[in-house]
């Protein structure tokens, strides 16, 4: 009889960490799960040209609060000549969304309108160029230098990131 118990709390022992590991198993697989990013985002956002995220994030200041992302947008998909008609509406204060894509020179294809919308949603969606955004966490002159993998303590072990440098005190 005592054997039958013993073996009653084994098995209720057991039900119990099976229980425990399959909340666990469950839990860490919701904790990690990767976001649903579209592939096409960030070849997109590694594509635009650091002169032309300054220019467009200088000029959407005079804008609007989404002006850089507007221009950058429109910048990375047309070409000039159209940029320009519709960069003018935006500077005279026409929202994005009230934009007249055709005029009697410009007529902007509609498959080239839905994939200037749909940057912009990602830009500010994934706001990494948003003006004030990602800056240095220090005030003054500033610079920095890749130095990953450099020796330190003779040699005893490696650098593994990059060192900010700046005057003493800041």
């Amino acid at each position: 009889m005592k054997k039958r118990a013993v073996r009653g709390v084994y098995l209720k022992l057991l039900v119990k960490v099976f229980i425990l590991l399959v909340i666990g198993f469950f839990a860490w697989s919701a904790l990690h799960k990767l976001p649903r990013i579209s592939q096409d985002i960030f070849p997109y956002l590694q594509s635009l040209p650091a002169d032309l995220v300054l220019e467009c994030q200088d000029e959407g200041r005079d804008i609007s609060p989404t002006g850089w992302a507007d221009l950058l947008a429109i910048s990375s998909t047309i070409g000039e000549d159209e940029q320009h008609y519709i960069i003018q509406q935006l500077k005279i204060g026409v929202p994005f969304k009230k934009i007249s894509w055709e005029n009697d020179w410009v007529q902007i294809p509609q498959e080239e309108i839905k994939k200037i919308a749909w940057r912009r949603k990602i830009l500010l969606k994934y706001p990494l160029f948003e003006p004030g955004r990602y800056v240095f966490p220090v005030i003054g002159d500033i610079w920095y230098m890749d130095t990953f993998g450099a020796d330190r303590e003779r040699g005893l072990r490696k650098h593994e990131g990059t060192d900010i440098f700046g005057q003493e005190g800041i």
